[in-house]
């Protein structure tokens, strides 16, 4: 397998990937949404699963499912870096971190209570900064 400094390829190119898969459906979003602009929404529709749609319910649908994939694909580019980032702190440190101090680490995403931990801030902002972006893509970031 292609390994460069003990990094496996799928990792590095999952996360380019999917950060590129977001800024397309970004850009995908905003094309859909110009298009859509200064037409009328009529009250034609479609017939799906035995019920009407009207073309401006479609519209809204396709609009929110290109929404949810950006937001999808950028919490995932960010949780594969955090990852990647947490891994190479607990290999390159294992002298100095200990158990307690990985497990803070590890569950920042999730708990920000981490956050309080000064002296991790201090010797592992890169990860915790990735932690923080996880955090708010995931729970904060709406796109309308």
């Amino acid at each position: 397998m292609l390994r460069s400094n003990g990094v496996h390829w799928l990792a590095p190119a999952s996360m380019f990937g999917a950060l590129i898969l977001g800024v397309l459906f970004a850009v995908g979003h905003h094309i859909f949404y110009s298009s859509l602009s200064g037409t009328s929404a009529s009250g034609d529709g479609y017939r799906v699963l035995g019920d009407n749609i009207t073309l401006q319910q479609a519209n809204i649908a396709g609009g929110t499912a290109f929404a949810f994939l950006v937001k999808a694909m950028l919490v995932y580019a960010a949780a594969v870096a955090f990852v990647q980032l947490f891994w190479k702190v607990a290999i390159s440190n294992r002298a100095t971190t200990t158990l307690g101090k990985l497990d803070s680490l590890a569950h920042a995403p999730d708990n920000l209570l981490v956050l309080q931990n000064l002296g991790l801030w201090w010797r592992h902002g890169l990860l915790l900064l990735m932690a923080t972006s996880t955090w708010y893509l995931s729970t904060r970031l709406r796109i309308d």
